[in-house]
């Protein structure tokens, strides 16, 4: 499956020089890495999403969300045949089918508020790096096909961090427009993964860009989160899908 080209040619590895002292050394990069993020949230328009209504189609499914100061409220449509219709927001998650509210189990709430919880945090990048949950390390610096990229790490706190709270993600921002055309990350749940999305293409929708991706994967779950930019230059990652979201709009209200 291997069926990309890919021209980016890696120059090498270099980082900033840190302080001696080990706090500052922290305090540095959380300070680099939260203003990388608050920088490239701008440039993504995304820094007035705090009152909007977002909609988009992905595969076979109808998104919308309404975002009001911290408040949201996701939705999820499917005809085929029923019409099943999911609502999740801070509070609870509800199915209706075919207009019906449907009683779902426990376990079944969570995974269904996962799924759709995922499809957000992903077209919501980079503004979702700003969740409370989110722990924010800046790793360094890589020169491709002589761009420089800046590397952030990801991780999450228990609380607040989802039930997933212990994936690992790996942000890479492009030095002069602080897009963030690649990331990887890996996941525990479903016997576990490794994966890294490459920009596809991107589209700017009433000021605000938003960005499809390649899906790639690398042999091993054991893959480093760093090591997939250098495997993807070398063509040693397998394309298993196109993240893509359609008909998107975005409303902004008072």
């Amino acid at each position: 499956m291997k069926n990309l080209i890919f021209t980016f040619l890696f120059f090498g590895l270099f980082s900033c020089q840190p302080s001696n002292n080990p706090v500052l050394q922290e305090t540095e990069k959380l300070s680099k890495s939260d203003s990388i993020i608050s920088k490239a949230i701008e440039v993504y328009g995304m820094q007035n999403l705090d009152k909007a209504n977002l909609e988009f189609t992905f595969r076979e499914y109808y998104y919308t969300a309404n975002l009001n100061s911290g408040e949201f409220e996701y939705t999820r449509l499917i005809v085929n045949p029923d019409s099943v219709y999911d609502v999740l927001n801070n509070n609870r998650f509800e199915r209706f089918v075919n207009g019906v509210k449907a009683e779902v189990d426990s376990l079944k709430a969570v995974a269904y508020s996962n799924s759709i919880n995922s499809v957000w945090y992903f077209a919501l990048l980079p503004l979702r790096l700003k969740d409370e949950a989110a722990r924010k390390d800046y790793v360094g610096a890589i020169d491709l096909n002589n761009k420089t990229y800046h590397a952030i790490k990801v991780t999450f706190s228990e609380e607040g961090g989802g039930q997933d709270f212990d994936d690992e993600y790996m942000y890479w921002f492009e030095e002069n427009t602080l897009k963030m055309p690649m990331f990887g990350y890996n996941y525990s749940t479903t016997g576990g993964g490794v994966r890294f999305r490459v920009l596809e293409s991107d589209t700017l929708v009433n000021g605000v860009l938003f960005q499809d991706y390649y899906n790639l994967k690398p042999n091993s779950i054991k893959t480093p989160l760093d090591s997939l930019p250098f495997l993807w230059i070398e063509n040693e990652l397998d394309t298993i899908s196109v993240i893509e979201n359609k008909s998107v709009k975005v409303i902004f209200f008072d």
